[in-house]
């Protein structure tokens, strides 16, 4: 590869097919979005737990270089993208119309990114898992409460 960033590009390619693969193996399973993001999410935690230095380092240096943001960023997009779909097709709503599956989409997708982030400044002490399934649970409680987009008066 002729750069950092060429390398990172094939890299994060590689991913998002694999994980476009198993959108699409999953919703045509008709396993619950919900039910198919928390499986995701712990199998990675427990992966990055077991043995991910390799994972942690290509992530790592995605998120902390300024030239690989935009493959970063790319990828992440292409998680709430798909995400998106998912969520709206389970929902039965247009989501270009609708943000409402979007905006879950990116809260389920930064959930996974946070608990990530604190685990590695950390230095990788504590729960990997259980932090996940923490914002997991915090995560389907608001959308199960039908996610309240107007302000309530005390609010």
């Amino acid at each position: 590869f002729a750069s950092k960033r060429d390398l990172a590009a094939a890299i994060a390619v590689t991913a998002g097919t694999r994980f476009e693969a198993v959108v699409a193996t999953q919703r045509a399973q008709g396993v619950p979005v919900l039910t198919f993001w928390r499986n995701q999410v712990v199998r990675l935690a427990h992966a990055y737990e077991r043995d991910g230095d390799g994972q942690i380092n290509l992530g790592r240096a995605l998120a902390g270089e300024p030239e690989l943001l935009p493959v970063w960023y790319g990828h992440q997009r292409l998680q709430i993208d798909l995400m998106t779909d998912y969520i709206a097709d389970e929902l039965g709503i247009d989501p270009g119309q609708d943000r409402r599956a979007q905006m879950a989409a990116a809260m389920l997708v930064a959930g996974g990114r946070m608990a990530f982030d604190a685990w590695i400044e950390s230095g990788r002490a504590g729960d990997l898992v259980a932090e996940n399934e923490r914002l997991l649970d915090a995560a389907e409680a608001l959308l199960a409460g039908g996610l309240p987009l107007t302000r309530r008066d005390g609010l």
